[in-house]
């Protein structure tokens, strides 16, 4: 199970009643809820947990579970029960180029048509090092970019299967450093706009030919993250946020019926 604050209470409940029914099963959790401040071993709602990325982590517990190895003692970020104990694991640097992750689209794990939308990344990074948020920690895989040519991959992949929508879930997607590109390439496969896009945007950088690009690529909705408007709280969670500047983001993007 992935714990996040949304669905927390509520996969709490249903764990606890499949430990009812399957006493006996194995029960992991991971996500943003589960710190080591915060151990759902303790109280016994789950009997692994993973800190962090969990990607390669979560491999291999399953390889441990069908064949011994690796040993618990060497994943990276699991927390575990020893007798009355609970242990720990550092976080070992895993995975050192995000493309080494497959898409669970292309390998044929999700099929995205039961949803009819498309969850895209083009990254797992993001500059800012705002106190509340974790997306500065899971920037620190060496090379969190995902490459070009898988990026075009999936997106013809959704339009081949005849989707209407595509989710770009990045912290901000003009943030990444090859930002024009990939909108050139969705111009490309979206020319009959028949790919509707949403995505997160950071609006203090956005310049006159950003928006252009964007509007051209059929962007349906933006989402734009405004931490505060009080300097007090903006210097605790350590983020700088030039107001005039973000206005001037969100005027742009108004302009242009986005």
């Amino acid at each position: 199970f992935s714990l996040y604050l949304w669905n927390l209470t509520r996969t709490l409940y249903v764990i606890k009643e499949i430990r009812k029914c399957l006493p006996k099963v194995i029960i992991i959790v991971g996500g943003p809820e589960v710190t080591e401040e915060f151990n759902y071993i303790a109280s016994e709602k789950a009997d692994f947990s993973i800190i962090g990325e969990g990607e390669n982590s979560f491999v291999q517990l399953i390889k441990h579970f069908l064949g011994n190895k690796p040993s618990l003692e060497t994943i990276s970020n699991l927390a575990f029960k020893n007798g009355d104990k609970i242990i720990h694991n550092p976080y070992f640097d895993t995975i050192t180029d995000i493309n080494d992750i497959p898409s669970p689209f292309l390998s044929g794990c999700l099929d995205p048509r039961l949803y009819n939308r498309y969850w895209l990344e083009t990254m797992k990074w993001c500059p800012h090092r705002c106190k509340y948020c974790l997306y500065y920690y899971r920037s620190r895989i060496r090379n969190p970019f995902y490459s070009l040519d898988r990026i075009e991959e999936e997106l013809n992949y959704a339009k081949k299967l005849g989707l209407r929508s595509i989710d770009l879930h990045d912290s901000a997607f003009n943030l990444n450093p090859k930002f024009r590109e990939i909108c050139k390439i969705i111009q490309k496969i979206n020319k009959d706009k028949s790919l509707k896009i949403s995505l997160f945007l950071e609006a203090e950088i956005l310049k006159p030919e950003d928006v252009e690009l964007l509007s051209s690529i059929n962007i349906t909705w933006a989402e734009i993250g405004l931490q505060s408007i009080n300097p007090e709280t903006l210097k605790k969670i350590e983020r700088n946020v030039d107001l005039g500047q973000w206005l001037n983001g969100i005027n742009l993007l108004k302009k242009k019926n986005i």
